[in-house]
């Protein structure tokens, strides 16, 4: 026990040095995926990894295990998703802003006497957030180039864009990848697909997608065949293998260049994507395989490991901010992760809520997790302890109701502390809870 504590206390002398240095602020590196799924991240295919870089990345980071995007409000639901990230902000409250309203992490590491650099694929959408750096590299989308194409040259400016750093100044770069993107309405077997392989079929795999996800708003199939979700998994592993191909590229130049030990590398991904899993090929869920996501976090003075506490992507501009010397704003709604990397916390939060646009709201515990549709005015409970994969929906069972009842009071107050006025059902006051840093 006591080398434990010791250990703590070493690393947040550490940390705290880093800091304290201003002639040694740390660069920051965030590297971030598009429709990559938690789980992912160290599965084998057989005797090959899927994420050899990633994977060695992670044994000398901290790895949340319960990361969460929190949400859309909104029809472009990757924008909204990426607001999260970099703005610390709710999709609620980040809604009706466009991102030079917000405090971002760009605007930030600017004021912060960093030089800034962005590195991606280009969207229209995504212009606002792009202007905000001091050197863009966005890429425009090619008709008929391979996603794969384009995150080599995102790479390759990415690794420029590291080697020219010969200023002094720290730096920040955002490098925003596009090679895991899995729109429902690709059929992907144009990519190299050899046929149906039942070893790439998820576990939770269901031919027919649950009632609430079919409407004709909803852009889900209302039956999948097992060969077609092989054939996505066959195309999408391709396409993670190639992100993390890149990924390695850019952290051996900076290794190369003999700053990786002054650097905070950070990596995550904007969202998941059913592939198959309950039924459903896209994102317009709030199930695990879609609303948890990687979340990676690397520095000197981190406490190596897997953290199995619930975070949230609106937490990391409020950490990056006092990693490195900054004061967060009372109006992020995120936390900062900064004791849990160093282990002097366990957690910064107990509850987790979720949005989807104007049909989804969800909330998750350290156990369990309800969704209630709008549309359909229906729930879903599971017991996520016994039931990681969400196959067991218990929210019909006279055993839970006082359960549901507490968790429906917990996302009203919820909703009213972030001004939603999406109507709910209303729950009784059997269990009256207060949530606790449910951002």
């Amino acid at each position: 026990m006591l080398r434990f504590i010791c250990s703590q206390i070493l690393a947040a002398i550490v940390l705290m040095t880093w800091l304290t240095a201003a002639e040694s602020k740390p660069n920051v590196l965030v590297l971030v995926a598009n429709d990559l799924r938690a789980d992912v991240l160290g599965r084998h295919e057989g005797s090959e990894q899927l994420t050899p870089s990633l994977d060695a990345l992670s044994k000398k980071s901290v790895v949340f295990s319960n990361a969460y995007c929190p949400g859309t409000t909104m029809r472009d639901r990757a924008v909204c998703r990426r607001a999260a990230l970099f703005s610390g902000r709710s999709p609620l409250h980040a809604k009706a802003a466009q991102p030079g309203d917000l405090m971002t992490m760009p605007s930030y590491f600017k004021s912060a006497s960093y030089s800034t650099a962005f590195v991606g694929e280009s969207h229209g959408n995504d212009r606002p957030f792009e202007t905000q750096f001091e050197n863009s590299t966005a890429l425009e989308q090619e008709e008929n180039g391979t996603n794969a194409a384009k995150d080599e040259k995102i790479a390759a400016a990415a690794i420029d864009g590291v080697k020219a750093r010969s200023d002094g100044k720290p730096w920040f770069m955002w490098v925003g990848f596009a090679s895991v993107s899995s729109p429902p309405d690709v059929p992907l077997k144009e990519e190299g697909s050899s046929g149906a392989r039942s070893e790439l079929i998820p576990s939770n795999f269901a031919a027919k997608a649950p009632a609430p996800y079919v409407l004709k708003e909803g852009r889900e199939k209302a039956e999948l065949a097992i060969e077609e979700a092989a054939r996505r998994w066959e195309a999408y592993s391709k396409r993670v293998r190639d992100l993390d191909r890149q990924i390695g590229r850019i952290l051996k130049s900076v290794r190369d260049a003999g700053q990786m030990g002054n650097t905070i590398v950070v990596f995550a991904s904007n969202n998941g994507v059913q592939l198959g899993s309950h039924g459903l090929v896209g994102n317009d869920n709030v199930y695990e395989e879609t609303a948890r996501v990687p979340l990676i976090l690397s520095g000197k003075g981190f406490r190596a490991g897997v953290n199995e506490s619930l975070v949230s992507l609106t937490d990391v501009l409020p950490t990056l901010i006092e990693l490195t010397g900054g004061v967060v704003p009372l109006c992020v709604d995120g936390h900062s992760l900064r004791p849990l990397l160093s282990g002097q916390r366990e957690r910064v939060r107990s509850s987790m809520f979720l949005t989807h646009r104007d049909q989804i709201r969800a909330m998750r515990d350290e156990q369990w997790k309800l969704i209630v549709h709008r549309g359909t005015g229906t729930m879903e409970l599971y017991d996520l302890d016994a039931d990681p994969l969400e196959m067991h929906d218990l929210s019909a069972s006279a055993e839970h109701s006082d359960r549901i009842s507490g968790m429906m009071v917990s996302m009203h107050q919820w909703q009213r502390a972030m001004g939603d006025f999406l109507e709910l059902p209303k729950a009784k006051l059997a269990v009256l809870t207060t949530p606790s840093g449910g951002k």
